[in-house]
């Protein structure tokens, strides 16, 4: 029994401490999920403070998970378990029944799971919290002094507060989203149409009797046309198709034109601001991107601001402070590709070279058609392929 306590006690801390961790590795993606979830719940006052409310959650799982697969302070550790289990187990039962948020975030961008899959791996984790709870007066208690485990845990807790502030700085320091560096957007823009059959009804003209028929038997069957009369057909999934990594994501020009496939898919070094609401951009950064940008256009490179703020915008550009091309979209999809407002992307034949933070200092040097960074010239895999 001792075996069982302590097996279900570090599995449960280690199911802490890796979600705490996927989540710290990108608070804001875990702020952006608070969001759906105050808006499908209608409780939108909450949305000014989820940053803070991502930021004190991580630090709490983490904890929890630290504290369970150390040994230390057990009784207040399974109790945090237990409390964090009976508040998501309801709450995922809830997204599986209605599907008010599509993804629940529980291993930020690393681990997707259908909301379905997420209640019953809740279902098992509420019960082993339970056991632990349980038993928590049963397990040995530590020789280490009650000082020393409070620092230890300390610690533990200050560990995803510095990741976060970090990453709040810079960028996730692992990018587990779909426009990572590397990464050839436009595969990842299209879905996989799921394969299908048919079956075919038809109706004897002479007899009335039904007959069904795949789509490869219609061929066979000798006077389809004069003898039967076609009554329905019936769709057989033969494999599912799988949605696009990246959807929803448009670019319109303010007149409305669809300029996506201008911008991703350029043959030519193509630098992104994203600024998905301007009303909450860090104008100091926004203003660096504008000097940059005269850069740019001195070297002959392309770059543009990508926002969904299509009011400030005009504003801005009104007053002479923003020059560069302006392209629209939806502020959601515009989210993800950088976890900074505004952030930088660089891109060239639909792949990502490159993405910063825009409120730190950014080492790209600038030539004719040329872009380096840190020094080494930014290709794409055509550009070495082409060499």
């Amino acid at each position: 029994m001792k075996s069982i306590r302590n097996i279900c006690r570090i599995l449960l801390g280690l199911v802490f401490l890796v979600s705490g961790t996927l989540k710290a590795i990108d608070p804001l993606g875990t702020a952006y999920k608070f969001n759906d979830y105050f808006i499908a719940l209608h409780m939108d006052f909450f949305i000014p403070y989820a940053l803070l409310l991502a930021v004190l959650m991580n630090i709490a799982e983490f904890g929890v998970g630290f504290a369970l697969v150390s040994g230390y302070k057990i009784k207040l550790s399974s109790l945090g378990a237990l409390l964090f289990m009976l508040i998501f187990t309801p709450l995922t039962l809830w997204l599986a029944l209605t599907n008010a948020v599509s993804d629940c975030g529980c291993f930020g961008d690393a681990i997707k799971l259908s909301n379905w899959g997420t209640f019953y791996k809740n279902i098992l984790f509420l019960a082993m919290a339970l056991f632990v709870f349980a038993n928590n007066n049963k397990y040995e208690k530590s020789k280490t002094g009650d000082i020393l485990q409070w620092a230890v845990l300390l610690i533990g807790a200050l560990l995803p507060l510095l990741l976060q502030v970090y990453t709040l700085k810079h960028l996730p320091l692992v990018d587990f989203r779909p426009w990572k560096v590397g990464n050839y957007i436009p595969d990842r823009m299209e879905e996989v149409p799921p394969t299908v059959d048919y079956t075919f009804i038809y109706k004897n003209k002479a007899t009335g009797e039904l007959h069904k028929w795949k789509t490869a038997e219609l061929t066979s069957i000798p006077n389809l046309t004069e003898d039967y009369e076609y009554v329905d057909r019936e769709e057989n999934i033969l494999k599912e198709g799988v949605p696009a990594e990246i959807n929803g994501f448009v670019l319109e020009d303010a007149e409305g034109n669809d300029v996506l496939g201008d911008v991703i898919e350029n043959d030519r070094y193509q630098f992104i601001v994203f600024a998905y609401d301007l009303s909450k951009t860090d104008m100091e950064a926004l203003a660096k991107m504008e000097a940059f940008a005269k850069e740019c256009a001195k070297a002959d490179i392309d770059i543009c601001l990508v926002t969904a703020s299509q009011a400030e915008a005009k504003q801005l550009m009104a007053e002479g402070k923003l020059s560069m091309p302006v392209y629209y979209g939806d502020a959601t999809p515009l989210k993800t590709p950088v976890r900074a407002n505004p952030g930088l992307l660089l891109m060239k034949d639909g792949y990502v070279l490159g993405k910063w933070n825009c409120q730190n200092e950014i080492n790209i040097t600038l030539a004719p058609a040329e872009v380096r960074i840190n020094g080494k010239l930014a290709q794409s895999p055509q550009q070495k392929l082409s060499e």
